[in-house]
This record gives C-alpha cells, structure tokens and sequence, in this order.
C-alpha cells in the first residue's frame, strides 16, 4: 500500500524533529452492506476506508494524525506537524515543571 522507502522516510523526519518514537499504521478497508425487511433487499451499500494514521511520542507527550493522503508529501506534512506539536508540548511542559 505504501512503499516501504517512503515509510522509513517519513519516519526518519518525525523523529528528526524531536520525537523519540514515530509509527506510521495504513489501512484500506472495503464493504458492502445489504438491508433486508421481510427477506427482500431494500438497502444496498459499498464503501471503502482509506488513510494513514501517524503517530508520534515525545517523552510522555503523544501525538496522533491520521490522512487519506496516502502520497509521501502528503505523509510528510501530518508527521513533521503532529511531530512539531509534540515536541513542542514536551518542552513546554518540561520548563513549567522546573
């Protein structure tokens, strides 16, 4: 679904920013649904999920995204964002506790 060069891509610039864990989990799920009243179809559907989620963790800092832009620059933009967020939480929580 997603090229494995892509993956360590994305995940080599989510932990670059800071994080000191990244995953990236893909799903393309599809299915079809039939609704029946007294053994005849009224109802007929199909549907297909497809995305990304990205998650990323900064000391005890977790950040999650999830995309349906499944192409590397799209990968790239939620896991630098979710990853920038994190981080930055971390270290906002880090200097109030001192």
């Amino acid at each position: 679904m997603i090229d494995n060069d892509i993956l360590e891509r994305v995940l080599a610039e989510g932990l670059r920013t800071g994080a000191d864990f990244a995953e990236v989990f893909a799903s393309d799920w599809r299915g079809t649904g039939v609704g029946l009243d007294d053994g005849k179809i009224e109802q007929l559907s199909t549907g297909r999920n497809r995305g990304a989620g990205i998650r990323v963790i900064a000391g005890e800092t977790t950040g999650f995204a999830h995309t349906a832009d499944l192409s590397e620059a799209g990968l790239m933009v939620f896991d630098v964002c979710q990853a920038l967020k994190t981080t930055q939480l971390t270290s906002k929580s880090r200097i109030k506790s001192e």
